[in-house]
Formats: C-alpha cells, sequence, structure tokens
C-alpha cells in the first residue's frame, strides 16, 4: 500500500476541483427529497461520496476544502431554502473525517479485514432504527401482531423487510475481496470509513441542524433518518470503491 502524502500539488487541486463540481451536480440537481414528519428532512442524493472520495485521496484538507466549496458554490448556484452554516460545517466534515481515517489507514499499513465489524454497525444501526420505531410508535404490538401505525403488517411483507435487512447486514462480508482496491484501499475499510462519517455527520450533526431549523425534537427526525443511512452506506461504499480505480492516477507523483 502507498504511504501517505500530504503534499499539495496541481493534480490534486484540479482533482478536488472536479469531485466539487460533481458533489454540487448531485447534491442540487440529482437528489430525493423525502419528507419526515411532515417536513422536507430527509434529501437521498450521492453528493457526499465525491467529497469523501476527495478526502480518502487527498488528505483531509483538500477533503475540507471540496466540502466547503461545494456547499458555497451549491447555496449560490442553486439554493434551496434558508443557508444554514450547520450544512456548512457538514459538508467540510464529509471531507475531514474520511480524510483522516485514511491518513491512519495509510500511515499503519493496516491489513486487518473489516468486514465483520462493518456488519456489525449496519446491525446495530438496524437495531436502533426498530427501537426508535417501537418508542415512536410507528411500530407497535397488538395482541400478538405487528402494526405499523395502525395498519397490520402481513407475514410476507415481514419476510421481506427482514430479507432486506439481513442483505444489508451480509453485504459488507459478500463484497469482501470483489470491489478491492490493492492500490489504496479495500472494500471494508472504505465501508467503515463510510460508516463513521454517517454516523458523526448525518445521524448526529445533520439530525440536530434539522432539529434547531424546524424546530422539531430530534427524536422524531432520528429514525427516518437512520433508515435512510442503512441504506446509503452501503451504496456511498460502492460507489466511492468503484471510483477510486478511476482516480486512482490523480494521487501518483
Amino acid at each position: 500500500m502507498e504511504k501517505y502524502k500530504g503534499n499539495i500539488t496541481t493534480r490534486k487541486l484540479v482533482m478536488a476541483s472536479f469531485l466539487t463540481a460533481l458533489s454540487i451536480i448531485f447534491t442540487r440537481f440529482l437528489f430525493l427529497m423525502v419528507p419526515l414528519a411532515g417536513l422536507p428532512a430527509l434529501r437521498l442524493s450521492f453528493g457526499e461520496s465525491p467529497i469523501m472520495l476527495s478526502g480518502v485521496l487527498f488528505g483531509p484538507l483538500l477533503g475540507g476544502l471540496t466540502g466547503l466549496a461545494a456547499d458555497l458554490i451549491g447555496v449560490v448556484v442553486n439554493p434551496q431554502g434558508a443557508y444554514f452554516p450547520g450544512f456548512t460545517l457538514s459538508s467540510i466534515l464529509w471531507g475531514v473525517i474520511p480524510g483522516f481515517i485514511s491518513m491512519y489507514f495509510k500511515k499503519v499499513d493496516n491489513e486487518r479485514d473489516y468486514s465483520i465489524t462493518n456488519s456489525l454497525l449496519i446491525f446495530l444501526l438496524i437495531c436502533g432504527l426498530i427501537k426508535g420505531f417501537f418508542s415512536q410508535d410507528i411500530l407497535s404490538i397488538k395482541e400478538g401482531s405487528i402494526y405499523l401505525y395502525d395498519n397490520l403488517l402481513s407475514i410476507p411483507i415481514m419476510v421481506l423487510y427482514i430479507g432486506v435487512f439481513v442483505v444489508l447486514v451480509l453485504l459488507p462480508i459478500f463484497l469482501r475481496g470483489k470491489l478491492n482496491n490493492k492500490s489504496y484501499f479495500s472494500f471494508d475499510k472504505i465501508v467503515l470509513m463510510v460508516s463513521i462519517s454517517y454516523i458523526i455527520v448525518s445521524l448526529g450533526l445533520n439530525t440536530l441542524w434539522l432539529s434547531i431549523m424546524f424546530k422539531k425534537g430530534f427524536l422524531i427526525l432520528f429514525p427516518g433518518r437512520l433508515l435512510s443511512s442503512i441504506v446509503s452506506i452501503p451504496m456511498h461504499s460502492m460507489i466511492i470503491s468503484i471510483f477510486m480505480k478511476y482516480f486512482k492516477y490523480a494521487v501518483r507523483e
């Protein structure tokens, strides 16, 4: 594995600028907004992937600058509601956190396999999601049956949900070695970086910013955002892993 080199070159700046443009396009134009508690609180997009990729390839400084530029330029190009500085901080952290983690992996040349750790993280997120749904009375048990709000969940639907959750838990293990990039990071390390970033930024900070903006309780918004993270973590991880195969030349000295 190549050791980390922290110097900023013209090539890195150009590639970071390109990733900034990709993030703006994905975030501001190619997204799906899902309402939670009657509010537009859940955005599904791939805008974070280019920012995280910038952090992974170029380190926390350029990763953070990519996130900063993507948010500020995106607000000018296509503003979506009132500007809130908390989301600018979140955008910066999307690049900084993977950048620091990638520096650690590059420095120690860690050959450890994190696939089981990633599956355990996704399993814990799913358990938290289920607990959150029950605490918010989205799911309930009445007379030995499970209800979604006031609608009885049929056995086929329950089996489908369980099957999807099982696939999500086993996905990191199944893809172990299939999307590896030997020059930089194996897929399990990418999933770990994405998972840590999502827990801190999306589940933590962004949910807090939304609760402040819309004056809604943190726990009211949390279950839906947790569901989004469970689905988004594997998807972002695969996108970043695939992109790295085409961007790896950008960090060659």
